[in-house]
């Protein structure tokens, strides 16, 4: 309950891991705290490097502006790096795409949940469920967990629950022949692997879950995005079954009902 404490001696044994400066934060904070869920780490590493610049004495602020390292500098700094960790804001023209393949079906699923909790460990073939560990007693989707839903939905193909291992099952696709459904994987946690993913919707958006205690959300112009276009790792395509065409083959291939965000959106309850 001491976090001067607390954090000395995480330090303490920081510094007897060799190599430790070379390994990216998840990896390192995990060598020393042996976490059931290390990448859980990830999700503060982009406010803690704010706040590190702000608080370092190396940081020179630019002519005329705020010494970062004062009082006045660490609250831009913070609120900034805040700002970035509230929900999105959607296009108000953003409208289901035409589902004239799985593909943009997968979307149109995808979209279809914006809104709705996001959960550890969550959500199935069949739509959101209760995750576990921070995801327990939350009924949602993490981001692996909506892919497999909205591809399952979309042409019946059995995705596993793994951000790492769709990717390693999928086809590498070049940004320039990127359309929707596509897969975007994304390292979150440092280093090269792969740690979050999301759907890409063909327009230049994503449709992803992002983390504990926010909601499934559009991400616009993802890959001009300055934080997204810099984890990105790659843009893939899932295999459809043996035998099956690129359209209408899954649970909701068939007649999906258009809509748009500014009308009623799918619940946990109605589902």
């Amino acid at each position: 309950m001491d976090p001067v404490y607390a954090a000395g001696k995480f330090y303490d044994t920081l510094l007897e891991i060799p190599g430790w400066e070379q390994l990216p934060l998840t990896v390192a904070a995990q060598r020393v705290q042996r976490s059931a869920f290390p990448n859980a780490y990830a999700q503060w590493e982009s406010l803690a490097d704010e706040l590190l610049t702000a608080l370092s004495a190396e940081s020179t602020p630019p002519a005329g502006a705020a010494d970062a390292s004062g009082a006045g500098g660490l609250e831009q700094t913070y609120a900034s790096a805040n700002q970035r960790c509230e929900d999105r804001g959607v296009p108000a023209d953003f409208t289901a795409l035409p589902g004239a393949d799985s593909g943009e079906v997968a979307v149109n699923v995808a979209a279809s949940w914006i809104g709705t909790p996001y959960s550890w460990g969550g959500g199935s073939t069949s739509g959101p469920s209760e995750g576990f560990a921070q995801g327990a007693g939350i009924v949602g989707f993490d981001c692996s967990g909506l892919i497999l839903h909205a591809w399952y939905q979309a042409a019946g193909i059995a995705l596993p629950h793994s951000s790492a291992a769709i990717e390693a099952m999928s086809t590498p696709i070049l940004a320039s022949e990127a359309r929707a459904g596509d897969i975007l994987s994304f390292a979150t946690a440092g280093g090269s692997r792969v740690s979050h993913d999301g759907l890409f919707d063909g327009r230049g958006g994503m449709i992803h879950a992002p983390r504990t205690g926010k909601t499934v959300e559009y991400v616009p112009d993802v890959l001009n995005d300055p934080y997204w276009s810099d984890v990105l790792i790659s843009i893939t395509r899932p295999p459809l079954p043996t035998g099956s065409s690129s359209t209408h083959d899954g649970p909701q291939a068939a007649g999906l009902v258009p809509w748009s965000l500014s009308g009623p959106r799918r619940t946990v309850a109605a589902w």
